[in-house]
């Protein structure tokens, strides 16, 4: 479990979403883009807790894990467009989608061989 901190609050964050949160965040400060975030409270008295990040916020992340996780871009995604909300991004309903398929090696050589089987039987390549 890692941890946001914001000013001198400190947020725990389990690594791999919070791995995400940094890449939106960055994105979104380096655009100077403010956004409202809420995550879960860590006080057991509260659901959530909301934060303005704007490029002014003091901001770390703290990760209690040694390696880095690898990144669910459909997740990144839905993250980065719900920050444009006027909700902004909730992580207290959030839930990582599932990874995307991924092409199958005897398709994908099927497809990039298509135009020479073409020439092959005699028929122009578009």
């Amino acid at each position: 479990m890692g941890a946001l901190t914001y000013g001198t609050r400190e947020i725990p964050v389990e690594d791999r979403l919070l791995a995400h949160l940094s890449v939106v965040m960055t994105q979104k400060l380096r655009r100077r883009e403010g956004f409202l975030l809420t995550l879960p409270s860590g006080d057991r008295r509260l659901h959530a807790e909301s934060f303005w990040i704007s490029a002014n916020s003091d901001l770390s992340f703290s990760y209690s894990g040694n390696r880095i996780p690898s990144f669910n871009q459909d997740w990144l995604e839905k993250m980065m467009n719900e920050s444009f909300s006027s909700q902004g991004l909730d992580l207290t309903k959030h839930a990582e989608p599932a990874a995307a398929p991924r092409p199958v090696a005897a398709n994908v050589e099927k497809t990039r061989s298509a135009p020479r089987e073409r020439q092959l039987m005699g028929q122009r390549a578009s």
